[in-house]
């Protein structure tokens, strides 16, 4: 099953951010900073619970990488989810 992510506004300040995270190579993820600024995102987006089941709109996997039984497998559905709505509108803004 599938969730649909909860209608969140997309804003500049969103876009701005998760742009600006985005970026960032992944080996330089690991600092305390990108971790507050990545939490931040997902308050702003109201995906604090998928954060904490380390699930994040910044993961670039394609397919989870926990098994369908786990609340971590649908957390990934929906931050990929609202990871493809960002992705657009960044695109459709630029």
């Amino acid at each position: 099953m599938v969730l649909t992510p909860q209608r969140v506004r997309i804003t500049d300040p969103v876009l701005d951010l998760f742009a600006q995270l985005d970026r960032v190579p992944a080996s330089r993820r690991h600092s305390q900073e990108f971790k507050d600024r990545s939490y931040r995102l997902a308050d702003m987006l109201g995906l604090t619970d998928e954060w904490w089941h380390m699930n994040s709109v910044l993961d670039t996997c394609v397919e989870p990488c926990h098994p369908p039984h786990c609340a971590s497998f649908t957390d990934w559905h929906t931050c990929r989810a609202l990871r493809l709505e960002l992705l657009a509108a960044l695109k459709a803004r630029s």
